[in-house]
């Protein structure tokens, strides 16, 4: 049977991946702290300590984190979304960029979005998958 210690500190290892892994995905969309603290109506100083692990997030906090990421909350408590590495913070960074690119262009009539498919075919010629399209 686990002992008390080994029940605090499997805890405490879970708020730190938690809050990794909703800083990561706040950064990811360049998103400030104090500007998510505010929709998780929290201050910046205590969203500041779950994303440190030092603090643990409430259900209402995951349930809002989830919805607005658009992630599982099962990601969020998973070590794997957790890692520091540059090249998935780069990915995230361009995962959120092409969400972000793909929101905007919901709003936009057909010859919009031809003009921004021949800009971007015209500025960056290797962006086709494939070769004369």
């Amino acid at each position: 049977m686990d002992s008390r210690k080994d029940k605090i500190e499997a805890k405490g290892n879970l708020n730190r991946i938690i809050g990794r892994n909703i800083q990561n995905e706040r950064n990811a969309r360049n998103i400030t702290r104090e500007e998510f603290s505010k929709l998780l109506y929290l201050s910046p100083n205590h969203l500041g300590l779950i994303e440190q692990g030092q603090r643990g997030a409430s259900v209402l906090t995951l349930q809002i984190t989830s919805k607005y990421f658009q992630v599982s909350i099962d990601n969020l408590f998973s070590d794997e979304n957790s890692s520091d590495s540059p090249e998935k913070s780069q990915k995230e960074k361009m995962d959120a960029m092409r969400k972000k690119i793909i929101e905007l262009a919901v709003y936009l009539d057909e010859d919009q979005l031809e003009y921004i498919v021949n800009m971007i075919k015209a500025n960056f010629p290797n962006s086709s998958p494939t070769p004369g399209h």
